[in-house]
This record gives C-alpha cells, sequence and structure tokens, in this order.
C-alpha cells in the first residue's frame, strides 16, 4: 500500500527473537467534530504527509503555529505536512463543498511532489490560497479525485475529477511508478463512467495510469466487479520486476478483468474471495489469483494491502473468515477455530508467477474484527503489518516456529489497532498495539528509524503498551497519530554448514534491499577472503580446519541499528568425492598434467587412463561436469561456466580422488 523506497529501523528483532517495541510518541489532533486519518506516507527527507476527513473546525500541530481548518460542510479532506517525529506542521490544506469529501490516500514521488485522493459530492472548488481548481460534479453523486501539491510549500499543482459515473465514484489507493514516472491509481465506479473523463470503464473496481503533469489519463481498466467502495484496495509499483499490483475482493460470480492483452475470466462461489493481480507498466493484466473456498459458501476474504521492497519481493496482507487457500508451491490452507469473525493473513508471493511462498495469520481464538488492514516495508526486509482488532483475549502472531502474542490492558469492550512484524522469510519477530474504543480507518509507513500511523479513535485516553503514551481526544472521532521505533536487526550469518577439505564456501546471507550502506564485521579472520564484506568466502585449506568447528560472528552496523548473527562450520567426514576421502594423498598430481591454468574454457587433461573419472566441481561442492577418461589427451569445454575457482580432480573406480588441482576460469 505504501512506496517501495520508504525505510525503517523496525520494531523488533528480524532473527525471530521478540523484544520490547517502543510507541514514542502519540498525539490527537481535530476538533469536537468527526474526524479520523485515513493514510499516511513520507518523502525522502523524511516529512510525512497525512490525509483523511474532518468536519467542523479542526487544529493540526503543536505550539505556534497551530493550523487550523474549517470545514465548507457535512465534512471535508485535508492533507497535513509533518516536519520531524512529532506533531510539528508545515502546513495544511483542505478539499471541500458544501456537502461532504474525504481524503483516502496520499503519496510522494521523487519531484517533491505530493498526491492525495479520495472523493467529493456535488461542486467543489480545489485552493491553495493562491490558485483555485474548480471540479465539477453530477448533481448528488460523489466523484473521485486526486489532487497535485508541491511537497516544500504546499502550492496547489492540479486537481482532476478523476472518476465518475452516475453513482458512488471514489479514488482509494496511489503509487507511483519511478521507472516510467507516472501515477497508478485504484478506485471503484458504482455505475458505467469514465476516468479523466476520456477512458470508459464499467461499474466495479479499476486501474489507471495518468500522467503526473496533468492527470491525463494514459490507460484504465476494470480490476474486478465488486462495487463497495468503502473497501480498501491494495496497490504498489515493483521496480526490480517493472509491476503494478493490485489487491481487492470479489463477490460470488463470474468477472472479466481486463488489461491492454485482453480479459482473464474469473468465477467465485464464496460470499468474498481475495483477489490479486500483476499488470504491466502498459496495462497488460499478466496473472491474477483469488484465494480458493474450502467449502464453505460464507468463506470471506479480501486482499487490502500489498508492499514491496523495490527488488521484487512482494506481501499481500488483509482478512480472511472459516478457511482461506492461496496458491503456493504446494497450496496453502490458512485455518480459524471462529466462524463469525476474520482473521489477518500476511503472504510473501513469487512476483512472475503470483505463486505464494509463505503465509501466515494474526489474531485470536475468541474474537479478533481485523476489517482494516494496512502494511509497509523496511529497508531492512522487515514486513509490518498493521489492522484494527477487536478482542477479549490474546493476540498472536505465527511465522516459522514462533508464535508471538500481545494482550490489550484490562476493559469491558476492547477495541484496538495491532502491529505485526515478520522477516522476509516469513519469521515472526514482534507485536504490539494501542488500545482504544475504535478504528475504522489505519494507514501505516515508514522512514529511518521510525514506524508512522494514523487512524481513528474514540476513547477520552488511548493506552498503549511498550512505551509510555497517553493519547486524550477531543471530539467524538479524533485524528491519531503514532510513532514506534526500535532496533532491527539486519545480520544474517547463514546457515551452519559442513566443509571439506580444499573446499570454498560463501558464508553470509544475501544482503536484504536497501542496506547498501551498512559496514560488516567478521571474526575470527581464519580461512576467511575478507573481514569485513556481508559475504565472504571460507577457504578451507588441504589439512583441513584444524579444530572440531569454527563458529564466525557477523557484525552489521547500519542504520537499523548494530546487530550480530553466528554460523558454525564442521568438518565433513563423508566426502566421497573430496580428498578428504583419501587424506594421506600428496598435494601433488603426480603424473597428471592440467592446462593453461588460468583458463578462457578450454582445459587439457594428460595422464587420466580409462576407468578413471575426471570430475569438475564447483566451490560449493556441486559437480559441473563429469565425463569418463580415455586414456588418450583429452581437452574439457567449460567455457560455459562462470568465471571463478573450480577444481578438477581424477577419480578411480571407487569415486576415489587420486589428484586434483584447483583451476580458475578467466
Amino acid at each position: 500500500m505504501k512506496k517501495c523506497f520508504i525505510t525503517l529501523a523496525g520494531l523488533a528483532c528480524m532473527l525471530g527473537t521478540a523484544h520490547a517495541q517502543f510507541w514514542t510518541t502519540g498525539f490527537a489532533e481535530g476538533g469536537s467534530g468527526n474526524d479520523g486519518g485515513r493514510g499516511i506516507t513520507t518523502n525522502a527527507a523524511g516529512d510525512r504527509f497525512v490525509t483523511g476527513r474532518f468536519s467542523s473546525t479542526a487544529s493540526f500541530g503543536a505550539g505556534a503555529p497551530t493550523h487550523t481548518l474549517i470545514s465548507s460542510g457535512s465534512g471535508d479532506a485535508f492533507l497535513v505536512k509533518y516536519t520531524g517525529a512529532g506533531n510539528t506542521v508545515a502546513w495544511t490544506r483542505k478539499i471541500g463543498g458544501a456537502a461532504d469529501e474525504s481524503g483516502y490516500e496520499v503519496f510522494t514521488d521523487p519531484f517533491n511532489a505530493v498526491y492525495v485522493c479520495g472523493y467529493y459530492t456535488g461542486p467543489i472548488t480545489v485552493t491553495d490560497g493562491l490558485t483555485t481548481i474548480p471540479l465539477s460534479a453530477t448533481a448528488g453523486d460523489r466523484e473521485g479525485f486526486i489532487a497535485k501539491y508541491s511537497t516544500i510549500s504546499g502550492h496547489l499543482l492540479w486537481a482532476r475529477r478523476i472518476a465518475s459515473s452516475t453513482g458512488q465514484d471514489v479514488v482509494i489507493n496511489l503509487t507511483f511508478d519511478d521507472i516510467n514516472n507516472r501515477l497508478i491509481a485504484v478506485g471503484r465506479t458504482t455505475n458505467n463512467g469514465t476516468i479523466s473523463g476520456t477512458h470508459a470503464v464499467t461499474a466495479g473496481t479499476f486501474v489507471c495510469s495518468l500522467d503526473k503533469d496533468n492527470g491525463d489519463c494514459l490507460w484504465a481498466y476494470n480490476f474486478s466487479s465488486s462495487t463497495d467502495n468503502n473497501r480498501p484496495i491494495g496497490l504498489c509499483f515493483d521496480s526490480g520486476t517493472q509491476s503494478i499490483f493490485v489487491g481487492t475482493s470479489i463477490t460470488a460470480g463470474t468477472y472479466s478483468l481486463t488489461g491492454s492483452g485482453g480479459s482473464i475470466p474469473i468465477t467465485t462461489t464464496v460470499n468474498r474471495a481475495a483477489l490479486y493481480a500483476r499488470y504491466s507498466p502498459t496495462g497488460n493484466l499478466w496473472w491474477q489469483w483469488t484465494s480458493i473456498e474450502s467449502g464453505t459458501q460464507d468463506q470471506t476474504a479480501e486482499a487490502q494491502s500489498i508492499v514491496s521492497d523495490g527488488q521484487g519481493n512482494v506481501y499481500i496482507s488483509g482478512y480472511y473468515m472459516r478457511h482461506m487457500i492461496i496458491k503456493g508451491f504446494p497450496d496453502q490452507l490458512l485455518s480459524y477455530s471462529s466462524t463469525s469473525q476474520p482473521n489477518i493473513f500476511t503472504f510473501k508471493i513469487e512476483p512472475l508467477s503470483g505463486m505464494v511462498v509463505w503465509s501466515h495469520k494474526s489474531g485470536d481464538s475468541q474474537e479478533n474484527f481485523g476489517t482494516n488492514v494496512s502494511s509497509a516495508i523496511s529497508p531492512c526486509g522487515a514486513i509490518f503489518v498493521a489492522f484494527t482488532a477487536w478482542s477479549l483475549g490474546p493476540i498472536s502472531a505465527d511465522g516459522g516456529n514462533t508464535t508471538l502474542t500481545y494482550t490489550f490492558p484490562p476493559g469491558f469492550f476492547i477495541v484496538g489497532l495491532c502491529v505485526s512484524e515478520y522477516s522476509p522469510d516469513g519469521d515472526v519477530s514482534g507485536i504490539n498495539g494501542v488500545k482504544s474504543l475504535s478504528y475504522t480507518s489505519l494507514d501505516i509507513c515508514t522512514h529511518g528509524d521510525y514506524a508512522y500511523l494514523t487512524a481513528d479513535g474514540i476513547s477520552t485516553t488511548l493506552s498503549t503498551n511498550g512505551g509510555p503514551v497517553t493519547i486524550t481526544t477531543a471530539g467524538s472521532y479524533d485524528i491519531v497519530n503514532l510513532v514506534m521505533w526500535g532496533p532491527n536487526a539486519v545480520a544474517n550469518a547463514g546457515a551452519d554448514r559442513l566443509v571439506c577439505r580444499n573446499g570454498a564456501y560463501l558464508l553470509g546471507g544475501t544482503p536484504n534491499p536497501g542496506t547498501s550502506g551498512n559496514s560488516y564485521s567478521w571474526s575470527p579472520t581464519t580461512f576467511l577472503s575478507c573481514t569485513t564484506c556481508a559475504q565472504p568466502t571460507l577457504n578451507v585449506p588441504s589439512t583441513g580446519l584444524g579444530v572440531s568447528s569454527i563458529t564466525y560472528t557477523t557484525t552489521v552496523t547500519s542504520a537499523c541499528g548494530i546487530t550480530t548473527d553466528v554460523v558454525t562450520v564442521s568438518p565433513n567426514w563423508d566426502c566421497p568425492r573430496n580428498r578428504m576421502a583419501n587424506p594421506d594423498l600428496s598435494d601433488s598430481t603426480g603424473s597428471f598434467l592440467f592446462y593453461p591454468n588460468p583458463s578462457n574454457g578450454q582445459i587439457t587433461v594428460e595422464g587420466a587412463t580409462e576407468g578413471q573419472q575426471i570430475v569438475v566441481v564447483s566451490p560449493d561442492g556441486r559437480t559441473v561436469l563429469e565425463k569418463p577418461a580415455t586414456g588418450t589427451t583429452q581437452v574439457l569445454d567449460l567455457s560455459e561456466l562462470a568465471a571463478g575457482l573450480y577444481f578438477i580432480r581424477i577419480t578411480n573406480t571407487e569415486g576415489i580422488s587420486v589428484a586434483e588441482q584447483k583451476i580458475i576460469l578467466q
């Protein structure tokens, strides 16, 4: 749901060990009316932008100057820019007329612009005090809008009626295609209509690409035929695969999803099925999947939030009831003991196919009314899932081999907000919450060392766990903003492993996206190719490790803090194709010759006799070539192998190495 380049140091250890999470700041803004935050995002400088709805008079910011907005009708949309981690306000804007308006989502681009979307009722004018832009409307109907402002000054750059039909229309979510510099939007129309007045869409959910400079529609297609305008729609652009990912739900029936390459039919028999799809930047529908019912007609699921790290790792979150089967290797079943209340799902997909890599749930065994879900991702790869919760008991989050729980402070009627955290491998590493009496809308984003949330709350005092934060509200509903902080581990030494003599092994996991500024340190330094890189090579000498095992520690210093991880390497006493199988063998190759070395791909072997085998092995122990010796001079063609270090071995009829030589392919 949030942008792909946002950053966060996180809430808890990514390696699966739970520790304290901290709510550092919380404040309520608005007035005596009905107010609430609905969308939040950041820019590269760390400024926050929040949108939502307010009525009557709403005040923003602490100290002087305090920014006050007065609604023109029953309710107006607002946009506010905060600097720093608190509630220091740079500027505010409202979008409203004589009737009802609301902001749904907000997003920034790399060009110092911020976009806000939502709906308005009846004709309105959008203004920043200097520039005024009128937006027309069909009398009595809601229209979907997008407005673009300067992130620096709040100057209005353009405003457009995007979604228009003879019904209730809305633009629900935004993202930015940073490859082609285009704005991507999703929303719903209740009747056949147009996008930006030019591209026709049928009733239901639409996805469109817009010119960032003026809001002109470049293409628009129908994503589903569900017309429930209050339902969230997940949306993200992934730079790594140059793909647009959309998530929503469909009710029972048969539909056609459209794209530039045609349409894909889809049928479901359940009450509401989660639906997610992948589009190209030109609007081609590459694939779509739905959750599969498991024999119960009232099964319900929605894909409400989609996030990406920009490197091809895509995560989908939402809620489901009863059971949910999702496509994977193999299909994965999520179940829940309650038949009347939802649980939260999060799963990681392989983006090119849409198949699920892992899936986990959050919820409890009593009642967990979690139908508002938002997620964000950190540069350390951690996924944060925020959801509303109505619970009388502990709320659990499962992942990997760990289950963590959170319990709201005591109360009779407990509704609040929870945040679960997962590592890229699906391990759960944290869960925390905020007790209130209601959260009907929420959003989460990240930057630097912080996670930022916006929502609405109606209790007099909001209580939090993991930090001494007290929030006092003034109206029936207020705009509640929360800030979370905590160290997030990124160190990854890799899995423990067995090693062979003369072997070369890569230690450490692949660095998570967004961690190019990290510094690394390994100890001890024995047999390592480098001690300040993320993935050193362990070069085991011909004499072996010399000890029963070696434990290496990697220490990572980053914007996410200082974290460590360990890996233990031990001798492998069962290496049939390794020199350890013949420990008395001299390093000399005797009468065998291997040349040239280094080589550009052609290796000549002399001295091997019939009955022996010529084996080429990669540093990680994989056999990449094996052929029988002919008893004459032979030439091996290794030109298709990647450049690097390899081993050529001559083995006897029992597979025992009788000669071996390291070679380097250039």
